[in-house]
């Protein structure tokens, strides 16, 4: 679990700090049910979701499934 139930949410780098370590440690499931927004033309954010897809292939390159939920922003 990395985000927070006091705050409602949390970070990007926790998120992905999550993902890596579930990708360390070879588990075989890690589910997210996650919500934002992206702009198309905001060049931090589509880095940010570059960084994820990055993650996410590593991550699944482990062996770990992802899970996200949909209807989520």
């Amino acid at each position: 679990k990395v985000l927070s139930e006091q705050l409602g949410g949390g970070y990007d780098e926790w998120i992905i700090g999550g993902m890596l370590y579930a990708g360390a440690m070879k588990v075989d499931v890690v589910n997210m049910s996650l919500g934002g927004y992206c702009s198309k033309r905001d060049a931090d954010c589509i880095a940010t979701k570059r960084l994820y897809d990055r993650v996410a292939r590593f991550v699944r390159n482990q062996g770990v499934t992802i899970v996200a939920a949909s209807g989520n922003d």
